[in-house]
């Protein structure tokens, strides 16, 4: 690979006149010029481990990511990128890995009006020989999607068939587990074997409508995961139940109230036959069950759930169920690697994984709602913000972060185009607010025929330290 063109940071010069007044003359406030020059930095490389939840209600949030992963490498794939991209379900119940889609089936429940859920069936299921943990995909040469030796489009069409992990995994949906596991059998000889390099980036993106269920606490996991990988170099995105960045049960229903059928519609009471395994579907009705030798209605059994009926809403086939449950360890999760992050690299601001315009510094998480008719958006700015950047440390600080200029020349850029802050690059600030550094996002960073320059004031002289009728430094 070619070396990159050399980075030079100038620093904008700016000239202030010396000012007449009657008694004495007096300088106004000057800036210090430096010039200084670095060697073009490539873009990071990135391992990118998306945890898909494969449960019973995710074939259509896998359909979205499918459907939508061109506006992922549409950002990503810059000149000389270098990241791979693999898939984990969250299944960590069956030995081996489940492929195929459950089918269910839902009947008109009487007091509701509304389709119920009372039966599914596995017929469609269909054991494969990955082992749980282990990336899934068809075909076992392209389980590790890799930018160097597949074209875009190549991406993009083989990324479908490995995120269609199905929907025959357990119920009890362990995304954290998961993360953990499939990255220890990174390790040499492992299924995984070579998946985490050690000059690269790690981007978890987890995928998932349900609540987290794994063993260990959330704290736990972030330990185990730092003795894998430095957390310095990790950044995570949650797509879960959330809403404004904040976990919570959502519903894909625009402007309808989650769950308000729930708390409206009692379903028909359970017939409460006696009946037995042989005999059950003859004596009890069609959206019933034989437990404990009664007839018992699968609805009127999941309304009697604690802490609240409308958290079993997905039961129901009403516009305004809820589609998701609140992801809250998830959230946690991310929001604890950000904070690990920001304690240690002050370039990195805290936003609770939600940043918004005003956010301060680099992203190392994103928050955002399963809720969605379209990941596209979502995709898009995990890209941005999490996977491709390139970072350019300013030594001394720029003292105001807002007067910041960066353009980009050459190449794909001709004479030059300046980039927008908080748009095209983000900046990172110290303790004194002074900026220590820039990260350039998305298709801004530079490529091997590119340059870029850097206008910043690193200090200001006061005219009360020069002598008396003297202008300049």
């Amino acid at each position: 690979m070619s070396r990159r063109s050399p980075l030079i940071l100038v620093l904008a010069p700016l000239v202030f006149a010396c000012q007449d007044y009657r008694f004495e003359q007096k300088c106004p406030e000057t800036i210090k010029e430096q010039q200084v020059t670095r060697a073009a930095a490539k873009p990071r490389p990135a391992d990118i481990l998306f945890v898909v939840d494969n449960s019973g209600s995710m074939a259509d949030e896998q359909e979205n990511l499918a459907a939508n992963f061109q506006a992922f490498i549409d950002e990503i794939a810059v000149p000389d990128a270098d990241y791979r991209i693999a898939v984990v379900s969250t299944d960590q119940l069956n030995a081996q890995e489940l492929s195929g889609l459950r089918t269910q089936t839902f009947l008109t429940e009487p007091g509701t009006g509304v389709p119920a859920f009372v039966s599914q069936s596995d017929a469609g299921c269909v054991t494969t020989d990955i082992p749980q943990g282990c990336f899934r995909g068809p075909n076992a040469d392209t389980r590790v999607i890799d930018a160097t030796k597949l074209t875009a489009q190549e991406q993009i069409s083989t990324f479908p068939q490995n995120v269609r992990v199905g929907s025959c995994g357990t119920g009890r949906e362990t995304g954290l587990e998961a993360m953990v596991d499939a990255l220890s059998k990174s390790r040499d000889g492992q299924c995984n074997e070579n998946f985490l390099r050690e000059d690269a980036n790690l981007v978890i993106i987890f995928v998932s409508d349900e609540e987290d269920a794994s063993d260990d606490t959330v704290a736990e996991y972030v330990q185990q995961l730092g003795s894998l990988k430095p957390l310095s170099q990790v950044r995570v995105a949650a797509i879960v139940g959330a809403v404004d960045g904040a976990p919570s049960n959502c519903s894909i229903s625009v402007g309808a109230e989650c769950g308000s059928l729930c708390r409206t519609g009692m379903p028909a009471a359970s017939t409460r036959r006696s009946c037995n395994a042989a005999n059950a579907s003859a004596v009890c009705e069609a959206h019933e069950g034989c437990s404990g030798g009664e007839c018992i209605s699968q609805p009127e059994n999941l309304w009697n759930v604690e802490p609240a009926a409308c958290l079993w809403c997905s039961y129901f086939q009403a516009a305004d169920c809820c589609s998701a449950l609140a992801g809250s360890r998830y959230v946690q999760f991310a929001q604890a690697i950000e904070s690990q992050i920001a304690m240690n690299d002050s370039t990195f601001g805290v936003s609770g994984c939600n940043p918004g315009p005003d956010t301060q510094g680099r992203t190392a998480c994103l928050i955002d709602s399963i809720c969605q008719a379209s990941f596209a958006e979502t995709l898009e700015r995990i890209a941005k913000d999490l996977v491709i950047t390139s970072s350019y440390s300013l030594d001394p600080p720029a003292l105001n972060p807002d007067g910041i200029g960066i353009r980009l020349r050459g190449g794909r850029w001709g004479d030059g185009v300046e980039l927008v802050a908080g748009e095209d690059f983000d900046v990172g600030l110290n303790e004194a607010g002074a900026a220590t550094g820039v990260e350039l996002k998305g298709d801004k960073v530079p490529a091997e025929d590119e340059e870029i320059d850097i206008f910043y004031v690193s200090e200001k002289i006061d005219s009360s330290d020069m002598p008396r009728g003297a202008c300049g430094i």
